[in-house]
This record gives C-alpha cells, structure tokens and sequence, in this order.
C-alpha cells in the first residue's frame, strides 16, 4: 500500500509510457480492490505496447519506443499481463473472459514456469467454484496450488469452502487443520493467510456444534489480522464472528459486523457465494422485520422466477424464507406455495452439481415450509433427508439455528425412530428456556396451536400409550414405578391439552408426534 500511494504521485503520462510500471500498478490496484482504476491501467499498457509495434513495424524494434528497467520483467509483460486480466475478469464475474486469459497465460508462459502455471490455473477453478461445477473446482484449484507452504496456506479457505459446498464437513475440518500445522510448522511470524484459516475453520467448529472453540478460534483469527492488516481478512472475521454471534441469539450484534463486513469488502476473485445484504436480510426475518427484508428482495430484483445460478441460491433460499414469513403474518396460501416451488427448483439443482452442504439447509427449509402447509409426511420425509445427508458429516447448528420451528419436526422424527441418537443431540441443544412450539394449522378453520416439547421419556410414555397399553404394563416395561408412569401420563395431557388416552393418541398424531400405524 505503501508502494501504491507513492506510484500514484507519478505523473500519468510518465507512468503510461512505461509498460511494466503499467502493469505492476494495475496488480497492486487489483489488490486493494480498485478494480475501475486497475483495468484503465491495463488498457494504457496494453495501448502503449501496440503503439510501439505498429510504429516500429515489428516488435522486436519496438522496445525503443518503450521505457523499461528490466529486461526480463518486459519478456515476460505479456504473461504478466494476461494474469492480471484473469485476476479483474474474475473479480467483476466475467468468468468467460477468466478462462480466456488463463489460457492465453498458459499459451505465453514457458512449460517449465511450473510456478506461474500453477498460479494461473487456480483462476480456472474459481470460475468453476462460482459457476457451481464445485468438484471440477475443487479439482483444478488443488492441482493448481503450487506445493509449497504459503501457498498452501493461502489457498487453504478456498480448498475448505468448496468442501462445505458440497457437505464434506469433516474433509473441510480436514483441510483447516492441514492449514494450520503448516503455518504454526513456520518460525514466527506466522504466513500471510493464516488469519483467515483460523477465521474459516471457526465456521466448521460452530457448525459442528463447538461454540467455545469456535469463539478462540476467532480470537485468534483476530489477534493475526490485527498484525498483518492486509485489506481482505478483516471482512472474512466480521462474516464468521456475525454467524457465532446469530448462533448466540445476539441478533442486533450480528447486524452490525455484518454492516462493518460490508464497509471493509474487498473484491477479490473469489466469489462472494453469500453476498452481506442477503445475509442481513436473513438476520431481519429472524427479528421479525419482514418490510426491510422484501425491500432487499426489490432492490435486489429478486423473486421466485429468477433463473437459477450458483451465485444467486443464497439470496433464493432467503427469498425463500421471506415468502414463508409473509404467509406466516398473512395467511397466504399462495405465498407458501411459492416457497415450496422455488425450494423444489434449488433442491433439483443443487442436488445436480452434488452441492450436499446446499442441499442440506434447502431440505431443512423445506421441512419447514411443508410443515406450515400441514403436509407432515412430506416435511418428515424432507428432514429425514437432511438428517441422513447431516448426520455422517456431523451437522449441527444449521439444525439448532432455526429453532422451535424445527425442534418440534424433530420431536416427531424422534417419536417416529428416525436417527434417534442424532435426532437427541441435536435437540439437546436446544434452549430449555425456549418458548413453545408452533404447531400449524391442521385445517382452513383450525386456530394456530401451541404445545410444549414433550420429554424423551414422555415420547416413549406416548408410544405406548398408543399401542394399547396399560399404566401397569408400561411401568413394566420401562422399569417404573406407577406413580411414575401416572405422572407422565399427566404431564402428556396438560402439554397437549387433552383430557383422556384416546384424545391424546389422536392429538400427537395430527400434530405429527405420532404416525398412524
């Protein structure tokens, strides 16, 4: 930065006459994220080596035209100059013309630069990872990244997210952990890019459920960035610490890194798969602030009918959510449905491109949005799905996260023996001071409902129950006394709000505590 303030003070004409000065200015303004600037240098680069071609007739002649120190830096400026265009295509989404200039590095590059191929071919999987082809990308920009450690640990959160994209949670832990070990394997101070290791494999250890090792995670993320002070690293904290803290329920704290990761953006050429005015439109719906939220969905143009792109399914799946809200306030039937229809179409195109960790949180949605439909059988089958996706890969939070909602579909999943050793960790993360669940309307003339959680133990009182037995046989069975098993029996009607064995049966199962057998 320093460098770029002093070029800066260089008269323009001077600078513009000299190709490699050009070129090197463009890639330290492609680095702060001045991307209008960094492009208009490129273009007097690229004009001033033509000039001198087409005035001297032939290029080898043409060096006179042209200030240069450095020989080899002025053999070598085409390459260096067709990098730099891949680096701006990618970083403004022109990712047709990313793959045009990586292959013109390629084809100027000598086979024996085993360095700068490696470097240039990693563009080739960030197109990929942004156009969705997220195993073609994770392929290419590993092969791409030149075996030594800095690079390694540079590349490390790039190689991370394109596992959780495709749901490979314990792979993504995997490649953090590599990450760190090479970088605490230096001598102090540790590489450029270990910042944002430790500010990625946060996102895996709340994920995964570890809040208390997500948070040092954090701080040291923080402690790292504040020495370096490199542009970048700050936004991707401010983006992690948001999510812990929206874990935490500390919505309004949540906003505000959210604004401050805005403030400190830096385009670079990885895509922004979940852009900040969609996350923050998340956060809104979470406190309840729909108006603000289909603002964002306006000004951003987006609704149900958008084509499908990698790019875009965050701010979908949000858009998502906000037509569930709005059915929720209004009673719209045909704002639900909508929903459903637009979750169908990004479950089918995530599911193509085998985007599992995409997948997931769609069918969680999903669940969701079946359930306020009171297609209970078709919400159980769509948190299934999730589970059995989640489960192997040790999903946590984004179960947790969307609260009582979803805690009383895994109630029924529980009473319905599905994953139940999953189905109880996972509500065991739950609140206990949460407030009731809501339960949705059973018919078009049918109030909203409310019903406390039923205990684990309560559940298997009910299961029971609806088998025919007897308080005598079900203390049997379970091994309790019948005062015990009496107390339970209670505690079942008050929380459904029945008066008798039958009422009870017949309660859980339209609410979907209980399946018909």
């Amino acid at each position: 930065l320093i460098w770029l303030g002093w070029v800066k003070k260089l008269p323009a004409a001077l600078v513009r006459e000299r190709p490699v000065l050009c070129v090197a200015l463009a890639q330290a303004l492609l680095n702060a994220g001045q991307l209008e600037a960094a492009a208009a240098r490129l273009v007097d680069a690229e004009h001033c080596l033509a000039s001198a071609t087409n005035d001297l007739g032939q290029s080898e002649n043409a060096t006179a035209e042209i200030v240069y120190v450095d020989e080899a830096q002025y053999q070598t400026l085409p390459a260096t100059l067709a990098t730099a265009r891949a680096y701006h295509a990618q970083a403004i989404g022109d990712f047709a013309g990313t793959v045009q200039y990586v292959e013109q590095t390629l084809a100027l590059l000598p086979e024996d630069d085993l360095y700068n191929r490696a470097a240039i071919t990693g563009f080739m999987g960030l197109a990929h990872w942004a156009n969705g082809n997220l195993e073609t990308a994770y392929q290419i920009f590993a092969e791409g990244l030149f075996q030594n450690d800095n690079d390694l640990i540079k590349g490390t959160f790039v190689l991370a997210e394109m596992q959780m994209a495709l749901g490979n949670l314990r792979q993504a832990e995997a490649v953090y952990e590599r990450g760190v070990q090479l970088a605490e394997a230096h001598d102090p101070p540790l590489p450029l890019g270990t910042e944002d290791v430790y500010a990625g494999i946060s996102l895996v250890h709340r994920e995964q459920g570890k809040l208390e090792t997500a948070v040092t995670d954090l701080q040291t993320c923080h402690q790292l960035g504040e020495k370096v002070k490199l542009p970048d690293w700050r936004h991707r904290w401010c983006i992690a610490q948001s999510q812990m803290e929206l874990s935490l329920g500390n919505l309004d704290r949540a906003l505000e890194l959210l604004d401050e990761a805005s403030r400190v953006y830096v385009r670079t050429p990885v895509p922004l798969v979940r852009p900040i005015a969609a996350m923050k439109a998340q956060v809104w719906l979470k406190q309840g602030r729909l108006d603000e939220a289909a603002a964002w969905a306006q000004e951003q143009g987006i609704s149900a009918e958008n084509d499908l792109s990698y790019l875009r399914e965050f701010e979908l799946l949000v858009l998502a959510r906000l037509l569930m809200a709005r059915h929720q306030r209004d009673q719209s039937d045909d704002v639900l449905q909508e929903a459903v229809d637009l979750l169908t179409r990004l479950l089918q195109a995530a599911e193509a491109r085998k985007r599992m960790g995409s997948a997931i949180e769609i069918l969680i949605v999903m669940a969701l949005a079946l359930a306020a439909q009171n297609k209970l059988p078709r919400a159980h089958d769509s948190l299934q799905r999730a589970l059995t996706l989640a489960e192997p890969e040790g999903y946590f939070q984004c179960f947790v996260d969307e609260g009582p909602a979803l805690a009383r579909l895994l109630y029924a999943a529980l009473a319905q023996g599905i994953m139940p050793d999953y189905v109880r960790r996972l509500l065991s993360a739950f609140p206990s001071s949460e407030p009731e669940l809501t339960v949705p309307p059973q018919s078009e003339n049918s109030e909203l409902d409310w019903i406390e959680p039923l205990s684990e133990r309560e559940l298997e009182v009910l299961q029971l129950i609806a088998k025919g037995l007897t308080n005598q046989e079900i203390a049997v069975q379970l091994f309790l006394a019948l005062n015990t098993i009496k107390a339970h029996t209670r505690n079942i009607y008050s929380k459904l709000g029945v008066n008798s064995r039958i009422q009870a049966v017949a309660r859980a199962r339209d609410l979907g505590v209980l399946t018909s057998t």
